[in-house]
């Protein structure tokens, strides 16, 4: 992988990049100042430094950062990544013009990890990524939100709100239509008259069919966390910056399944 790395002077370097192995695209990145030490050219990146030696880059991250634990279940070192935070000296984010929002989309356990029940494929190598850009671009970046998808165990999606003639639940990943419902098929433990009435219209105006799906992202529940690399990204960040992430509760609302 290659990157454009362009100083203020408008030289460019066109070097093979290292310290985002994993990255699919090439990086451009924009030099802040370009200083010369011990006869190496520096690129000053805050919070973090890019040295250009021999025609390579090397990035240094954090010390608590070891992107090998990405996508494992562990105790987030929180007190180390917010220190380490607080050592960059960047500029707090209230002087930020303008103001740069990350927004994470449910970078849950249960998402994230392979062990998750709603395990997505290549997750783990996505959130590397983040967390990585997320350092390379800590001095930019204002603010972190992210939603936490929430489920409790009776949810119109989950096997629980559904039962058959047989008095079985289906299976997750089972598709329930409309002629489902009124053949009886399945038939609803909670909210009868509603429920068929959801079904119908989810079909006739959305053009859905109701997914059953696994239980996941259960509140209370190890799966219902962020993945802890990223937790501790978030941290970090919100020490360097002197400022306050923001969490936002999504999907606790039994009766619809939340599709956009």
């Amino acid at each position: 992988m290659l990157a454009w790395i362009e100083t203020p002077q408008r030289k460019q370097y066109h070097i093979p990049v290292f310290w985002n192995p994993i990255a699919s695209s090439e990086l451009h990145l924009q030099v802040e100042s370009y200083p010369v030490y011990n006869g190496l050219e520096r690129v000053r990146r805050s919070p973090f430094e890019v040295k250009l030696d021999k025609g390579f880059a090397i990035m240094n991250y954090p010390d608590f950062y070891n992107p090998e634990r990405g996508g494992t279940l562990y105790q987030p070192d929180i007190a180390a990544a917010i220190e380490e935070g607080l050592r960059t000296q960047c500029n707090p984010a209230k002087d930020d013009d303008p103001r740069v929002l990350l927004l994470l989309i449910d970078a849950q356990v249960d998402f994230i990890h392979k062990e998750g029940s709603l395990s997505v494929p290549g997750a783990v190598k996505d959130t590397r990524r983040t967390i990585e850009w997320l350092f390379r671009n800590t001095e930019r970046v204002t603010t972190v939100i992210a939603s936490l998808d929430s489920h409790t165990p009776s949810h119109i999606f989950y096997p629980t709100w559904w039962v058959n003639e047989h008095g079985n639940h289906p299976e997750p990943y089972t598709a329930i239509t409309l002629e489902d419902v009124e053949e009886g098929t399945w038939g609803p433990l909670f909210e009868r008259d509603w429920s068929l009435k959801y079904i119908r219209r989810l079909q006739e105006k959305a053009k859905k069919e109701l997914m059953i799906w696994p239980y996941h992202t259960m509140i209370g529940t190890l799966g219902h966390a962020l993945t802890p690399a990223l937790y501790e990204a978030i941290a970090f960040h919100a020490a360097a910056r002197q400022t306050a992430p923001e969490f936002v509760i999504k999907g606790t609302i039994a009766k619809t399944e939340y599709y956009s």
